[in-house]
């Protein structure tokens, strides 16, 4: 491996810098860390970092093996990679978003994968990735696959195809007059007509939702916790149909990966600008984005139309759920807007793909800390120890930090002795529409 020949395993300058450098420290990996010889450690979000607990290990290749991140309370597996020597390690935590990056390409959507661990450690433990409705599909192909030995967690994999990988390979034999392989060749399935139920679709219906108007902001207070005042709000997007309210999780995915979420978020832009004389002067309202609107410019030409409103006012917030693909447009865009004005934040920091690297490449300098390193508080959960690597390298890097997901008062001093003063939570607010803010 390239970054590990570039390493001399001392946690010198030059280390962290390969170690944080943008073309090893993909979208595919969490963070990176390196426990030298003497005991000493580093890592690409701070310096005390130690190795989660995982399970056995089993090995990929001279001195790399791959091991399961054991799982505390409601979190996910997730895969690490260690190489180890006998005198230091590098281990890298991998985001275990890539399973799905897996299975949705080339043929989106078109599998389902459900993995069951044979392990009395791990419990009754599924795993499931991908369209969990290809299971229940009246012809749905599967094909089994078990992993077992002394070297390696016992596993069964189980993968499912539907009617829609068949009708993407039938697209394959048309267009290139032979039978394509999908995954390796071990699925192929049959017709797939998804127009009829469009309307009745989630796509279908966020499509009617931004025609009428549906898609409106609710707003979560972001406080001082030094004197307790209201500094800005975080605009939190909500579909309120006419049977009631949708809940985002049911929705935004959808909406991402389909590329609704630019017309709903730009909607949803024309209406906070409007909401912005009923809120306090002297408060911020922060926008949620993702990668498309920097590499496509929308962003930028939405805000030209509308004569650069209130640039004091708005800053936007980049979301770590979708990769950016093109790093010079988006910096170049950022760049731009925040000669406007504007100010960008990274949101859910740490959780997704692009975490410090965001920071380098495209000169971010205010991080929200997602939740999940929140809630750890209080316990000596593995996750407290990254927050705390979060906060040493933010504080370094200069960065001002953003909590969310606060919940409790001993959340708030312990960020506050760690000079993170900027609260989102429901300690202080739950999210309100403009009326309730307009009449408390």
């Amino acid at each position: 491996m390239k970054q590990i020949a570039q390493l001399d395993f001392t946690c010198s300058d030059s280390d962290v810098r390969t170690l944080r450098d943008p073309r090893f420290y993909n979208r595919y990996i969490r963070f990176i860390a390196m426990t030298t010889e003497g005991g000493k450690t580093c890592s690409t979000v701070g310096s005390e970092v130690s190795r989660p607990s995982s399970s056995e290990r089993f090995q990929m290749d001279e001195n790399f093996f791959a091991s399961l991140i054991l799982p505390q309370q409601n979190d996910q597996i997730e895969w690490m990679v260690i190489y180890d020597n006998e005198h230091v390690e590098v281990f890298w935590v991998l985001d275990n978003s890539w399973v799905n990056e897996v299975i949705k390409t080339p043929c989106k959507d078109c599998l389902f994968v459900e993995f069951k661990y044979d392990e009395p450690i791990f419990g009754d433990l599924t795993i499931s990735r991908g369209k969990a409705n290809i299971a229940g599909e009246e012809n749905a192909l599967s094909k089994e696959f078990f992993f077992s030995g002394e070297s390696q967690a016992n596993m069964l994999i189980k993968i499912y195809s539907g009617e829609k990988l068949k009708n993407y390979a039938q697209e394959r034999v048309l267009l290139w007059g032979g039978l394509v392989s999908v995954l390796a060749g071990l699925v192929t399935a049959f017709a797939y007509i998804s127009g009829k139920g469009l309307r009745k679709s989630i796509t279908g219906l966020i499509e009617n939702g931004i025609s009428n108007a549906e898609f409106i902001p609710y707003y979560q207070a972001i406080v001082d916790s030094r004197d307790g005042k209201t500094v800005g709000y975080e605009a939190l997007i909500r579909w309120s149909r006419r049977d009631g309210m949708v809940p985002p999780n049911m929705f935004i995915g959808a909406a991402e990966e389909s590329g609704l979420i630019i017309p709903m978020t730009n909607q949803l832009i024309r209406k906070i600008i409007q909401d912005l004389s009923d809120l306090p002067e002297h408060t911020w309202v922060s926008i949620n984005i993702v990668s498309s609107h920097l590499e496509s410019g929308v962003l930028t030409k939405l805000l030209s139309e509308l004569n650069w409103p209130i640039s004091n006012r708005i800053h936007f917030e980049l979301t770590e759920r979708i990769p950016v693909k093109d790093t010079e447009a988006a910096k170049k865009e950022i760049l731009y807007l925040t000669n406007k004005g504007y100010k960008f934040k990274i949101d859910d920091f740490g959780t997704g793909y692009g975490g410090f690297s965001y920071l380098q490449d495209l000169g971010i300098r205010c991080v929200k800390v997602d939740k999940m390193f929140i809630d750890p508080i209080g316990s000596d959960d593995q996750k407290l120890k990254v927050l705390d690597s979060i906060v040493s390298a933010a504080n370094k890097a200069e960065c001002e930090m953003i909590a969310e997901g606060v919940e409790s008062q001993a959340q708030v001093e312990y960020l506050a002795q760690h000079a993170i003063y900027l609260i989102q939570g429901y300690v202080y607010a739950k999210p309100e529409p403009l009326t309730n803010l307009a009449s408390a």
